[in-house]
């Protein structure tokens, strides 16, 4: 595995994936704010992955771009940074993107149907609007709370069940575009609610989506998994730290009610995922790493950290602050060279 450090978020372990895209780059950004995930759930998606006998297809893919978009509502200036990121992602000119919240030719992400690049169909909206209506009437003594661990009480409370009565994709829809735009999640539309996208120079020969765990979550996180120039990619975001007590309702029990066990499950469930693989790239914002002191890092989830680097290299530790071109460690049975982009200008802008 390579991994790729947010400038800004120096204590985050950012890896690499594969992506791809048929649509214009407002459009594929636009896809994903409507898709960023306020969600999480219970682990129970790690199977082998079974990697394809596939063809490269005569193409190479050398340079790799894991970004954190962070467009949702929480975040100051969505509008601007989202105006700006299309064009700092084809400055960079990556082969492969990973975004979590040049033209690519390929994208794939929750809501894409395969290889194909098609979006799939919307034939409902993420919160039907009787019932959002009536579960808003109910939860108006709720409106000045901010956060989403008093909110879920609030619903408690007040006995409005909004939890237990709606989709996955409204609470993700609703977390992402903020309380005052809630109306708006009652559109017809996709929701990508692991918030994941996939950009490539390169075909995508087989792609994969699934979320780590089946109960509903505000904060759930998922992974993609594809094919491309013949290299196996995974792009994913698993549980930050937390500073608010553990709130998601379905998912206590399985985590202890702690964010640091939920992200060790999912560190672990990657393993399981690419155990015994060759050539597999990990990308995304992992939230994880070692404390490196004469750096001023601080460790975050160092023990996902330690489970992940079982598996793969992670040259942005081994050489802090340094652009990388050197042979990379992919898995115990492979080595292959790779040059691996800093992109401080992209991620020092966001």
């Amino acid at each position: 595995m390579q991994s790729l450090r947010n400038s800004n978020e120096p204590h985050h372990l950012e890896s690499f994936s594969n992506y791809r895209t048929l649509m214009k780059m407002q459009t594929i950004l636009f896809v994903l704010v409507l898709s960023i995930n306020l969600v999480s759930c219970v682990i129970n998606d790690c199977p082998q992955y079974n990697k394809p006998t596939v063809s490269d297809g005569g193409y190479t893919a050398k340079s790799f771009l894991a970004f954190s978009a962070k467009l949702v509502s929480k975040f100051e200036n969505k509008a601007g940074r989202l105006a700006q990121l299309p064009a700092a992602l084809l400055a960079e000119n990556a082969d492969v993107v990973c975004l979590n919240e040049q033209k690519y030719p390929y994208v794939y992400s929750s809501i894409h149907d395969g290889t194909t690049n098609n979006l799939l169909t919307a034939n409902s909206s993420p919160c039907p609007f009787i019932l959002t209506i009536t579960l808003l009437w109910c939860m108006r003594r709720c409106t000045e709370i901010t956060t989403i661990k008093g909110i879920i009480e609030c619903d408690k409370e007040n006995k409005c069940n909004a939890w237990k009565n709606l989709k996955q994709e409204c609470i993700t829809c609703v977390g992402a575009e903020g309380a005052s735009r809630a109306r708006s999640c009652i559109k017809t539309q996709q929701v990508n609610v692991a918030g994941n996208m996939i950009l490539s120079k390169y075909p995508i020969t087989k792609a994969e989506s699934m979320f780590f765990v089946s109960d509903k979550q505000a904060n759930r996180e998922g992974k993609l998994i594809v094919e491309i120039a013949g290299r196996t990619i995974a792009c994913t975001k698993i549980q930050t730290a937390r500073n608010a007590a553990y709130y998601e309702p379905e998912t206590k029990q399985l985590f202890s009610s702690s964010w640091a066990v939920e992200n060790l499950s999912q560190a672990k469930c990657i393993l399981s995922n690419f155990e015994q693989q060759e050539k597999a790239l990990l990308m995304g914002d992992l939230e994880c790493g070692p404390a490196i002191p004469s750096n001023n890092i601080r460790e975050e989830h160092e023990l996902s950290y330690n489970n992940l680097t079982i598996q793969f290299d992670s040259p942005y530790v081994s050489d802090v602050g340094q652009q990388t071109n050197r042979v990379e460690k992919h898995y115990h049975y492979t080595r292959d060279a790779e040059r691996l982009q800093r992109s401080t200008n992209l991620l020092g802008m966001i």
